[in-house]
């Protein structure tokens, strides 16, 4: 029958008697288990709104969800269950999983009854949300969202019963995509930090070659792999003030952290981080090959991150004789790794842009990393080469071996351009000045 607002306690007796009890996720299995989540459910298949008001009621919810939170793409509500939450129910610290693709948070709507407690309660990076259903009229609904990578959990409901429809919040749906808010105050600053990171200022010698930038929210490989799009608060706003600068080439991707130690001695034996499913900007062009990028820690603009959140598996940890208490942890993180645009060689590496200078030179008109030519990618090589004082190879090399092939000296010039002096070239080149001559000649 239709569902009285304010909802009767004899009809949500009604309901209870229909429903079944709620399961939740414990690891890869769904469970029952009423030490962690005493409630009832009827799943939302078995639901049907009759009135006309709903739909475009939802529809404004859910619009202001999405602004609320700072998703850019377009949105849609599904419906996954009707709760009821009757006296001593209740749901212990929990995070939602990814109920279906594209989903990203969940929005609860209350439907108005009697109830004492059972207040929802939304954790995140220090800061709780608490939203009291039981306070609200008995006249409207009552509604709230958030992300599903959110911890929370609804108090024990005191009396009453506590009701609600909770819908999977999915990226999708019809209309135009809404377009993202403007970071041009953000950009300009990264813009200016780009220009100093170049220059090599507020570094003193160790200039990092990239940077990453762990995110706020967790993310799915999964999603991370459907694109930016993914990004929630925060880190959508960066990833846009980024974008919009223009200076930075940027990379979405996982770290996974591996540690391995004993728990008694509080040591650990060995650990290592990857990075993995490199997921540039659909409108961005790297144009060097990035699937061998690593990161070192000193990169890392967090560098306790994995230590302050929860590992996605573990194993051991318990007494095992003469062997004390050996332990393996496995981390997973969402991180942005970015670099200036302007310091691509830094990243590529002296020898591999070297590499790409000989590639130029036997006739690839690509082959310079986005410089715009082979002579500015030059330049760039023998900058990064000063600053860092290179024992191995460096462009002097290059360009001795290049005269001593045969290489047209107007060529070698092109290259170089006014970054080395050719009284420089001359006195460090074994050669001596058969090949300054050369050049000078040119």
């Amino acid at each position: 029958e239709p569902v009285a607002l304010p909802l009767p306690a004899a009809q949500a007796r009604e309901l209870v008697s229909i429903a079944q009890k709620a399961a939740f996720g414990r690891g890869e299995d769904t469970v029952v288990d009423e030490n962690v989540r005493k409630a009832w459910k009827i799943p939302g298949a078995r639901c049907r709104f009759d009135n006309a008001a709903w739909a475009p009621a939802l529809s404004r919810l859910v619009e202001r969800a999405r602004q609320e939170l700072g998703v850019v793409p377009r949105v849609r509500a599904e419906l996954h269950d009707l709760l009821v939450y009757e006296a001593g129910g209740f749901f212990a610290p929990h995070k939602d999983s990814e109920k279906a693709p594209g989903m990203f948070g969940t929005l609860v709507v209350t439907l108005p009854s009697t109830h004492s407690g059972g207040a929802l309660e939304v954790r995140h990076d220090g800061d709780t949300v608490r939203f009291a259903s039981g306070e609200g009229t008995l006249t409207e609904a009552g509604w709230c969202a958030f992300y599903a990578d959110c911890e929370h959990e609804i108090l024990r409901v005191e009396s009453g019963y506590r009701v609600a429809l909770t819908y999977n919040l999915l990226r999708g749906g019809e209309g135009p995509a809404p377009a993202p808010p403007s970071q041009k105050a953000a950009a300009a600053s990264l813009r200016t930090f780009a220009a100093r990171w170049t220059a090599g200022k507020d570094y003193g010698r160790g200039v990092p070659a990239k940077l990453c930038k762990f995110l706020d929210h967790e993310y799915t490989e999964t999603s991370i792999q459907d694109g930016w799009s993914c990004l929630k608060g925060d880190d959508a706003a960066l990833a846009e003030a980024l974008h919009e600068s223009g200076a930075f080439d940027i990379y979405l991707c996982v770290a996974k952290y591996e540690e391995h130690g004993d728990a008694e001695c509080r040591e650990v034996h060995d650990c290592s981080t990857t990075f993995e499913g490199w997921v540039p900007h659909e409108d961005a062009n790297v144009p060097f090959d990035t699937s061998d990028l690593t990161v070192e820690e000193r990169e890392y603009t967090d560098q306790d991150h994995f230590r302050c959140i929860d590992p996605y598996e573990e194993d051991g940890g318990y007494p095992t004789g003469n062997e004390g208490c050996p332990y393996s942890k496995w981390y997973r993180a969402a991180a942005f790794v970015f670099w200036p645009k302007a310091r691509r060689v830094p990243v590529i590496g002296l020898s591999g842009a070297i590499d790409l200078l000989g590639e130029a030179l036997d006739g690839d008109a690509s082959a310079h990393a986005g410089y715009a030519s082979p002579g500015a990618m030059a330049e760039a090589c023998v900058v990064d080469a000063r600053r860092q004082s290179p024992t191995g190879e460096s462009l002097e090399d290059l360009v001795c071996c290049l005269a001593r092939d045969g290489v047209d000296a107007s060529v070698l010039i092109n290259f170089v351009g006014d970054s080395l002096t050719l009284a420089h070239l001359g006195k460090n080149w074994r050669g001596g000045g058969r090949f300054a001559s050369a050049m000078c000649a040119a």
